[in-house]
């Protein structure tokens, strides 16, 4: 009896696919190298090979999405030695599109909540909407979501993320090295750290769309930079703030130079120490004084917080505010604040504490009207497919968002043996809940003017995706939806197509940034690249204002293989 596994199945259909497309792909090569052979106008006179399906001829790959996924606190990587030396990442442009389809009418998905809310990869699609409320919420589990880490699989020719229609995505950047956070400087430089190189990329953002945008190492020497925020605010920065893992430095910033000039500067010399969450963000305040800083916990339930702290937990509550974790977890699970200039000689930049109960906010930036911070939350795992929701929320001062004793308002987590009741009423719930395990990272405010105006105002989340889940969850960038300052509560699939099958993906977003064109770019760390996402009609009369560049001459197209005919 033949041999019918229904897990193994569309792997084996992948794999056989990849084959042929791999096959098609050389075949134009081929009937290139034979026509110039003796007897090569008999190939000439052949049928026409087929050639290999270009993106738009590929069925969307975001309408059935697949697995991917790592823990929410992504593990550290492997701290390497300076790349100093080491090549600048390869900027990869797309093949132009020279006369745009007309946008196709948007398709309606109806809103799912409730247990419809909680999908898969199956049912995602650019357009799909998603609630989950906390009374929807499934009890914890003592067993975890039965997940696995995913397996990553390279991209293949034409491969792309799914977007909704009326709009592109092209590969802007590729060769990058874990690319996570990106910031956009008011000059349109793109900055994007690479914490397993130890430095920073600079890529500057090019005139047409598709060209080779031009790159370097802005900095090196780096101890595993995370986030960065450009200071002062406004126009005319002088100098970027990065995030290392264990202290915040600042670095000269020249408008249009592909490589910092000038001496760095510490401006938070120690941050909190220990095993577990490395990344940390930063956001500077709007009047340039005051820097957040994020800091994950250690661990998922702090499990050696059994004991009060020394003088008791109601002391210790006042020092440090309510909810605020002690031992290995001292000032951290929290968003800090501090000077965000170096101190003087002989001072000390404090540290406080801004909130706390934050597990791990990986992605921290400050609302475009209203300049309070905003955090994208990866909550913690092993309570179930289902809980605890990660989410994102606005960060008030003094707040205190559930982590360890509770999640999502006051839901006890029933692992952590110390109890803490009395603050359960003092939870303040996130505003927009996301299916759990997702992994939210990054997150950027829509502050553009290229997209439809009912775009500006919203944020943009890249969810990198699950690992403690069965069915695979996230892997893609969605859209929260705001009315005025404050989230509706639900989200919206922007772009999806990451996941190949139910073992392999073959991207994972991590990073959302709004380029100085109003286009989005998407930082992708499973591949190492970053995706540009336009409106066709910008993408259009981009390629028409801006020449193509000259073609290759003939002595270059001969020596790379390339028939000048």
């Amino acid at each position: 009896m033949a041999f019918r596994h229904p897990d193994l199945l569309p792997h084996i259909r992948r794999r056989t696919r990849k084959a042929v497309l791999a096959v098609m792909t050389a075949l134009p090569a081929v009937s290139m190298i034979l026509a110039t052979l003796p007897g090569g106008a008999l190939a000439q006179q052949s049928p026409s090979l087929p050639s290999p399906p270009t993106g738009a001829q590929r069925p969307a790959t975001g309408t059935a999405p697949l697995p991917a996924g790592q823990n929410s606190a992504a593990r550290p990587p492997t701290a390497q030695a300076p790349a100093t030396s080491a090549a600048p990442p390869v900027a990869a442009p797309a093949t132009a599109v020279q006369e745009p389809p007309p946008p196709l009418p948007k398709k309606e998905f109806p809103l799912l909540a409730g247990r419809l809310a909680f999908g898969d990869y199956n049912n995602d699609e650019p357009g799909v909407r998603r609630v989950i409320r906390i009374a929807d919420l499934p009890a914890p589990t003592a067993i975890a979501g039965g997940g696995s880490e995913p397996r990553m699989s390279s991209r293949e020719p034409g491969q792309r993320p799914t977007v909704p229609p009326g709009f592109s995505v092209t590969l802007f950047a590729q060769g990058l090295r874990l690319p996570r956070m990106m910031k956009v400087a008011p000059d349109g430089m793109v900055l994007v750290p690479e914490a397993t190189n130890n430095r920073i990329v600079a890529i500057k953002m090019p005139s047409r769309p598709g060209s080779m945008p031009l790159t370097d190492i802005w900095a090196s020497s780096l101890a595993r930079p995370y986030g960065l925020d450009f200071w002062p605010p406004g126009p005319n920065p002088t100098h970027v703030l990065v995030a290392e893992t264990l202290r915040v430095v600042r670095l000269p910033y020249q408008a249009g130079q592909l490589r910092s000039q000038g001496q760095r500067e510490v401006v938070v010399p120690t941050l909190p120490q220990g095993t577990g969450n490395w990344e940390r963000d930063v956001a500077i305040t709007p009047d340039g004084k005051q820097i957040y800083i994020s800091v994950g916990s250690s661990s998922s339930i702090a499990p050696q917080m059994i004991q009060p702290p020394l003088g008791g937990i109601e002391q210790w509550d006042k020092q440090w505010g309510v909810g605020a974790a002690w031992g290995p977890d001292e000032k951290r699970g929290a968003v800090l604040i501090a000077d965000a200039t170096p101190p003087a000689a002989g001072e000390e930049n404090k540290i406080r504490i801004f909130a706390n109960g934050l597990r791990l906010c990986t992605g921290l930036t400050l609302h475009p009207r209203t300049g309070q911070p905003w955090c994208t939350a990866a909550e913690r795992d092993g309570l179930g497919a289902d809980v605890p929701p990660d989410f994102v929320t606005q960060i008030r001062q003094g707040g205190f968002y559930g982590w360890p004793w509770f999640y999502s308002g006051g839901t006890r987590d029933p692992r952590v043996k110390l109890e803490r009741n009395e603050i359960a009423s003092k939870v303040i719930a996130p505003d927009v809940l996301l299916q759990a395990h997702s992994a939210p990272f990054g997150l950027a405010f829509y502050t553009g003017t290229q997209f439809p105006a009912d775009f500006r105002g919203d944020a943009f989340v890249a969810l990198r995706g699950s690992w403690d889940r069965l069915r695979k969850t996230g892997f893609k960038v969605v859209r929260i939806r705001f009315n005025g300052n404050r989230p509706m509560g639900e989200y919206e699939d922007f772009m999806t197509g990451f996941v190949d099958d139910k073992f392999e993906v073959w991207g994972r977003p991590s990073g959302v940034a709004v380029a100085i064109d109003g286009s989005l770019l998407v930082a992708d760390d499973g591949s190492g690249s970053i995706w540009r996402v336009m409106t066709k009609e910008a993408e259009a009369q981009a390629l028409a204002a801006v020449p193509p560049p000259p073609p290759m001459p003939e002595r270059l197209m001969r020596r790379s293989g390339i028939s000048p005919n």
